[in-house]
């Protein structure tokens, strides 16, 4: 630890930047303090410090991805509004954008939804002010997808191999409806569209394979949400086929998965 505090630990109590607003300075103290963001989403060198280039630029902890938050237009929320981060915060749920789920569910659940309209402001306004990190994506992670109308092609079909749009149709389309656009619309507990959802659309898979595996449980003042995990039902061949017609439909169709990789998500601890 010695060593380590050597290279990664800078002790020392939160200094306000005169130079800046007390909203941005209120921002400051809650992102990089109280919030602690950047232990999830800032990449760690080999000594597991947190990389200082690569300051909210996305990482990856316990199988789930946790997404570059920069103000970048593409890899990151350079394009949400200030009232989208604030909803996505105090209630896990910004329609159009993202659902958390995961570790961030959690955050949300027992954190961020109790900071009240000041803090959420504050960070939006501080998170806008970092540099923007390029993931390199072609587009945004929620502008993908497209209504599936499989459903009707697949009637009276013989199931004959692992098929995901079949898996879909089964496992997915009562709540999620066969077109991947949801049921609910917009309203706290709606089940949510799978088309510009960042999930779906985020260049590797795991988030949408780690939620068909453990399902999302989230509960906040709007809402009670719960989605079950399947990991127990299905197969690794079938999640994979199932994640990857998914992506395929509504997300980046170049976001595959093997079973193999499926395998080693189901493995990791949680």
């Amino acid at each position: 630890m010695v060593f380590w505090n050597l290279f990664n630990f800078d002790e020392g109590r939160f200094v306000p930047d005169p130079k800046q607003s007390a909203e941005w300075n209120r921002g400051a103290y809650l992102v990089e303090g109280l919030a602690h963001c950047e232990e999830c989403h800032t990449p760690r060198n080999f000594m597991q410090g947190l990389k200082g280039g690569d300051r909210f630029a996305g990482a990856t902890q316990a199988g789930w991805h946790a997404f570059n938050i920069t103000p970048d237009e593409r890899s990151g929320i350079g394009a949400w509004s200030g009232d989208e981060l604030e909803a996505y915060l105090s209630s896990g749920v910004a329609p159009g954008r993202a659902n958390a789920a995961g570790p961030m569910a959690q955050v949300v659940a027992d954190s961020t939804q109790y900071l009240d309209h000041e803090d959420l402001r504050s960070i939006a306004v501080y998170m806008r002010s970092v540099p923007a990190i390029s993931g390199g994506e072609p587009r945004a992670r929620d502008r993908w997808g497209q209504p599936a109308d499989d459903v009707t092609a697949l009637r009276g079909t013989a199931v004959n191999s692992v098929s995901g749009a079949q898996l879909f149709v089964a496992n997915c389309a009562a709540c999620h409806a066969w077109s991947g656009q949801g049921v609910g619309a917009s309203a706290p507990g709606a089940y949510p569209s799978l088309i510009h959802n960042s999930a779906v659309g985020a260049r590797d898979a795991n988030n949408l394979a780690m939620v068909i595996l453990h399902g999302v449980s989230r509960t906040t003042k709007q809402a009670d949400v719960l989605m079950p995990g399947f990991g127990s039902q299905l197969t690794d061949d079938q999640i994979a086929a199932l994640s990857n017609y998914v992506t395929k439909q509504f997300g980046d169709p170049a976001s595959t998965l093997s079973a193999a990789q499926v395998a080693a998500l189901r493995a990791t601890p949680q």
